[in-house]
């Protein structure tokens, strides 16, 4: 899978408000869950990553999910191209595979990738002692 290896603008104090926001709404008890940030936002945090990509989109929903020891996803799809940036990634971290192609993702920190609507994917157990992060978001795309 085509990916883009770059940092976001003021990652570190993004990572902080995730954390902050994990604290005040999640119980410690949750080994996963996402909350969601407005979508101009993240079109505007993600505009490089989208620039160096190649394919223009226009971000319409999108949310910071987190795992923590023991914490994966069942397999699931997108109704629209759907974004993905990995924020934080521990070492022992969780992958993400593709129920249609088995192609499994290891997760890079800094990596971005966009895929279609509709392919089914999952994310395994997160075996790390530390908090994995990922952004992710629907889009649709512009200007094709």
């Amino acid at each position: 899978m085509k990916t883009v290896n770059l940092s976001i603008p003021g990652k570190e104090a993004f990572i902080e408000e995730c954390e902050a926001i994990k604290k005040k709404q999640m119980s410690d008890s949750c080994d996963n869950g996402l909350f969601y940030f407005d979508a101009e936002r993240l079109q505007t945090m993600f505009a490089e990553h989208i620039k160096q990509y190649g394919i223009p989109v226009k971000i319409t929903r999108g949310w910071a999910h987190y795992l923590t020891n023991g914490g994966g996803r069942a397999v699931h799809s997108h109704t629209t191209v759907t974004g993905l940036y990995y924020l934080k990634i521990p070492e022992n971290s969780s992958k993400m595979w593709f129920e249609d192609t088995k192609e499994v993702v290891e997760p890079v920190e800094d990596d971005f990738m966009i895929f279609e609507a509709n392919r089914p994917h999952g994310i395994t157990n997160h075996e790390g002692d530390t908090i994995r992060w990922a952004v992710a978001f629907e889009c649709e795309k512009i200007g094709q």
